[in-house]
């Protein structure tokens, strides 16, 4: 029996069921900040049709990449320090792309130019790592292409999902 100070929606709740970080709702939040001129941009060296940004968010230092078309952004690249991994810093990377830009190919160029533009940026080595979930091919394949074409299977840290770990050493 539910307690009698509960409403109805509060029983009704369903508990939400634990999901991979999804950089797709960070490109929902950095393109409502990008629209209300809250990010300050910088057209990116190796490729000007890129910019980035750093921020740090909880604490966590983040580069963010971004294509613009107008006001939308059509793709975003985010690299957030994890630590080290054999003594050299290793970046967790997620990239999401809006709807409306999806099989085009963007977000492996976007990858790959984003990591160029880390390499000539931080100019000594790190790693790359992607956790993917087991549900989502695309990332897979974007991974796959840009990051390594081996995979681990993990378990996620933040879901307790099985996921998939792609890592890259950046020299």
């Amino acid at each position: 029996m539910a307690h009698p100070k509960q409403s109805t929606l509060d029983r009704l709740r369903v508990k939400q069921l634990p999901q991979i970080t999804n950089p797709s709702d960070a490109l929902e939040l950095f393109q409502e900040a990008f629209s209300k001129g809250n990010i300050p941009l910088m057209i990116c060296k190796f490729d000007p049709s890129m910019s980035m940004c750093v921020d740090e968010p909880n604490g966590k230092r983040r580069i963010s990449f971004v294509k613009v078309e107008g006001q939308t952004l059509t793709i975003l690249v985010m690299f957030v320090v994890v630590g080290l991994r054999d003594g050299t810093l290793c970046f967790n990377i997620g990239y999401a792309v809006p709807p409306s830009h999806q099989g085009q190919g963007i977000a492996k160029m976007a990858v790959e130019n984003a990591i160029i533009e880390m390499k000539n940026g931080i100019g000594r080595p790190f790693y790359v790592e992607a956790i993917v979930g087991l549900d989502n091919p695309t990332s897979q394949r974007v991974a796959n292409t840009t990051i390594s074409e081996h995979a681990t299977t993990i378990t996620d840290d933040v879901s307790g999902l099985p996921a998939l770990l792609y890592l890259r050493r950046v020299d």
